[in-house]
């Protein structure tokens, strides 16, 4: 079964299309909003509707009529929406709010008060919507509580608004399209004025008079830009005949009080300002509009060669938008009166050019010193000064490494204050600014400028407020600045930015030349320095002392107050640290600390760095830290208080190779390390490398040939001895088998057992301990004993060449060390004395106890000796091994190995010619305390 609709709601329905087709016929705001009313208070019984619509511009709701029984003209008022309203929710939110008692309603602004007035209770509040925007609102209010709508009414509702909204839209677009200025035809019709009409003046006042028309402002101005005073003039004016009445405002206003407004201007832009804005832009020059009491501004830039010379400005005393279309033609009629300035202005600006065009060449000179470099930048900062009034100017060099500014040169008068020798590094901002412009820069008034921001607080102290700055090689990277300052604030004319622009640029081919002449002077000084480290280097052949060369070069080509060097053995864990004898004591370092390789942070990188370098990059291997990055066990040795930057880098002359050590250059925080420098580095540390791993490989192959030349001559004289002592032992067994006495026999024997079986055991030892090294074995044996053993040994030879021999001072002394070694030492030094002494010659022994535990032995000898000899004993370690020398054969080559090996045993050996002509072979040997002598 099918139920019938209910009669109200077809009533409904069909008064609804019946509005809905009138709606969309209606031309007129009016009759939609009384066609609608009517409805709204017929269908729903409602004693309150009121409709209005929203402009958004004005963030403002006007009322456009409904239907009231008692105050029908409030319903034409125009509502002001405040954020937080309930009007304003509405239209933000776009969706009904419903009010159960207006008058209770705070949000409601005037509304509650018409409704306590005539009491409204129950209201609802419906936006009107099109297409998400929001049109305006309707009022419904009830003198009931409440009293919402329901249901079906609110989907009608809904309905009609709708319809509503999509009428009242096409109405108000098309009202718009009406009312919207178009600049196009005015301007033409301007365009056509200015080109009949004879003088700039002339000209001058139908802009002002067109723009005056187009825009109905208060009050049309030109405003015209005095550089040297640094402020704009009101020149031209128009005013509306509303405000002709009011009293006349200042005619200028300093640009110093509208620095952002000029700014903007500057960049082409036009300036608009209403406080109907609830935010205000920097550029908007409020201090200007206070003193012209207006409450909206307009303004348009007019730029004559890219340079600002004035404006064109429209005022209105109320708040006002402004429109797109008065914002372009203002703009559009601005550069057509820029276009039309006077050829005379031109000519004015182009004398004074011609006047200085004589400044450049005047300061062209060619630089070959010092002097030259200074006496041209003074001629040239002195004409500047005179030609330009200003009291500063400066040259500045920008150091391309650390990207710094210094003072290459400045001039101020008597009374101002030098800038310092250098400037804080700029931002990458104002470097790009200064590196891309392709003209001066121009700072009028400093104080209220961000530009060059890091250097304002320093030229601020100075008392420079006005700024023109120039780089000396436009469209290039930044060699040198030429600054301008000025104590006052000023402005600076498109004249005195040529006449710089010009002059930086002659100054930079000066400055050029200066620092590829200076270049070249550090590149050769560098050279010079390197290359005496290489011979230096080259020249030592002794590890301590290449290792103090290195260092010392090192500090003295890169100009660092500190090198050090780690360095350590194969398979050593522990480095010993290398430092000049005299370093700074900021710089100091613990030299006896020894540094643990694999624990030491700053050690391991840079052998992990050495040991991955790039052969490409002759750089890659270098390690630069700062002093925050080391760990606390390498602060703890390098604790100098001024240490701030290292660079580390390994000796190893290839990642094969076995690093030997690790070099530190060490310098304060501030310091910056040029490619120059760095390549140098690289250079003198691989000639240091390879060269401290040579002198290593031959320390280490001479000690070992040196070991190996020793236990020769040690076995050689071992056994000498042995065959001395067993051709004595064979005599005396030849002798025991002659003899027919057994008990002399078995004595003898035995005697002879003993002897052999001790030959035997030394022998033995000798084998197993001594194979490839000598060992020292100590031993003590009391003086005497020793003397006879060796008198003993070389007795034959004494009597054979009728040599007198005797011992003086003999003591009663113990020897002690390697006693063997000790006996085969005298022996070789008697022995090459009893050479040296022709037959009936003397040798003495002299016998003698140096403080309490050493003795010195000396041998004197009336033979002769060759002096080389001599020398060539004292200087063994200096001697050049590839030459030949008297240590390379016997007696020389014997008597260097018994000086080498006493050495080891704690003596020392020296040969001297006495004043009469002996030979003197002196020896200090150590002796056994007395107290071991008493125990024993």
């Amino acid at each position: 079964m099918v139920q019938s609709p209910r009669p109200g709601y077809d009533r409904h329905l069909v008064a609804l299309e019946e509005v809905l087709q009138t709606l969309r016929d209606q031309q007129r705001i009016d009759r939609l909003v009384e066609t609608t009313s009517q409805f709204l208070h017929k269908e729903f019984n409602y004693p309150l509707v009121w409709i209005a619509v929203y402009l958004r511009e004005e963030h403002m709701l006007v009322g456009q009529g409904g239907v009231s029984e008692k105050d029908h003209s409030f319903l034409k008022q125009k509502v002001s929406l405040f954020p937080g309203d309930l009007l304003d929710q509405v239209l933000v939110q776009q969706r009904p709010a419903s009010v159960p008692d207006l008058r209770e309603e705070r949000r409601a602004g005037e509304w509650r008060k018409f409704a306590q007035k005539h009491r409204i209770q129950g209201t609802l509040i419906h936006p009107i919507r099109y297409r998400e925007e929001c049109l305006g609102l309707v009022l419904l209010g009830s003198e009931q509580w409440g009293g919402f709508l329901r249901g079906e009414q609110m989907s009608c509702l809904s309905i009609l608004l709708g319809g509503l909204g999509a009428s009242l839209s096409q109405l108000v677009t098309e009202q718009q399209r009406q009312k919207q200025k178009r600049p196009d035809e005015p301007l033409l019709a301007l365009i056509a004025q200015l080109n009949s009409l004879p003088s700039f003046q002339q000209r001058s006042l139908t802009v002002v008079q067109e723009t005056q028309q187009f825009i109905n402002s208060a009050r049309t101005s030109i405003w015209w830009f005095e550089p040297e005073q640094n402020l704009f003039r009101r020149r031209v004016t128009n005013q509306s005949k509303t405000s002709r009445d009011q009293p006349q405002t200042i005619p200028e206003i300093s640009a110093q009080e509208i620095s952002g407004f000029c700014q903007a201007l500057s960049a082409g832009q036009s300036v608009a300002v209403s406080e109907m804005q609830s935010t205000i832009a920097n550029s908007a020059p409020l201090r200007l509009m206070r003193q012209l009491k207006v409450q909206s501004f307009l303004a348009a830039p007019l730029l004559v060669q890219e340079r600002l010379v004035g404006f064109l400005a429209v005022e209105d005393g109320p708040p006002r938008l402004w429109q797109e279309a008065e914002r372009n033609y203002l703009q559009a009629a601005a550069q057509l009166l820029a276009l039309t300035v006077p050829q005379d202005k031109t000519e004015q600006t182009i004398q004074p050019i011609q006047q200085d065009q004589g400044l450049s060449p005047g300061f062209t000179r060619p630089i070959y010193s010092e002097q030259d470099w200074r006496d041209t930048l003074r001629l040239a900062a002195e004409q500047l000064s005179k030609s330009l009034q200003v009291p500063r100017v400066v040259l500045l060099l920008c150091d391309p490494d650390t990207g710094k500014f210094s003072v290459g040169f400045q001039n101020q008068g008597v009374k101002l204050r030098p800038l310092g020798e250098s400037l804080k590094p700029l931002s990458d901002v104002d470097w790009q600014m200064l590196e891309r412009s392709t003209g001066a820069i121009t700072i009028d008034n400093w104080s209220d400028d961000l530009r060059l921001l890091a250097w304002r607080e320093t030229f601020l102290n100075l008392g420079v407020k006005s700024l023109l700055v120039c780089s000396t090689a436009l469209g290039r990277p930044l060699e040198g600045l030429l600054l301008l300052g000025h104590e006052s604030v000023r402005g600076w004319t498109s004249t005195e930015r040529q006449m710089v622009e010009s002059v930086a640029q002659q100054l930079g081919l000066i400055v050029h030349q200066w620092q590829l002449q200076r270049q070249s002077e550090q590149q050769q000084k560098i050279h010079t320095s390197v290359q005496q480290g290489l011979m230096a280097i080259q020249k030592t052949q002794n590890l301590e002392r290449l290792e103090q060369t290195a260092l010392n070069d090192l500090m003295q080509v890169l100009q660092v107050p500190l090198a050090a060097l780690v360095t350590w053995s194969p398979g050593q864990n522990q480095g010993r640290i290398v430092v000049p004898p005299e370093i700074h004591p900021k710089f100091a370092v613990q030299a006896e600390v020894l540094v643990p390789i694999d624990r030491d942070e700053l050690i391991q990188t840079a052998l992990t760095r050495s040991r991955d370098r790039d052969p490409i990059d002759q750089y890659s291997s270098l390690v630069k830290l700062s002093v925050q990055e080391l760990a606390p066990d390498t602060r703890h040795w390098l604790c100098g208080s001024d240490v701030g930057q290292i660079i580390a880098i390994a000796l190893q002359t290839d990642p094969e190779y076995e690093a030997s050590g690790v070099v530190l250059v060490v310098d304060r925080l501030e310091r910056h390390w040029t490619a120059l420098q760095l390549s140098a580095l690289v250079t003198l540390l691989n000639h240091f490398a390879w060269a401290h791993r040579a002198i290593s490989l031959t320390q280490l192959l001479k000690q070992e040939w040196q070991n190996l030349e020793s236990l020769n001559w040690y076995k050689q004289r071992r056994l000498e001895d042995w065959c001395r002592q067993l051709t004595f032992c064979s005599r005396q067994m030849n002798e025991l088998v002659q003899q027919k006495s057994l008990l002399a026999i078995d004595t003898l024997g035995q005697r002879l057992a003993h002897q052999l079986e001790a030959m035997v055991s030394t022998m033995s030892a000798l084998a197993q301990r001594e194979s490839w090294q000598l060992h020292i074995q100590p031993d003590s044996i009391p003086l005497a004993t020793l003397l006879k053993r060796l008198l003993d040994r070389i007795e034959p030879l004494l009597k054979k060449q009728q040599i007198w021999y005797q011992v003086h001072n003999q003591r009663n002394l113990t020897i002690s060390g390697d006693i063997h070694k000790i006996d085969l030492a005298l022996y070789e030094l008697l022995l090459a004395a009893c050479h040296r002494v022709t037959p009936g010659g003397r040798i003495d022994l002299w016998c003698q106890p140096l403080e309490q535990d050493w003795f010195e032995l000396s041998i004197t000898d009336d033979g002769t000796i060759d002096p080389r000899l001599l020398i060539d004993l004292h200087h063994y370690e200096h001697l050049d091994l590839l030459a030949p020398s008297t240590l390379d054969q016997p007696p020389g080559r014997h008597l260097k190995i018994c000086q080498s090996l006493l050495q080891q045993l704690g003596g020392q050996m020296d040969m001297f010619r006495l004043e009469d002509g002996r030979v003197l072979s002196r020896l200090i040997l150590p002796l056994v305390p007395p107290a071991v002598r008493g125990d024993r």
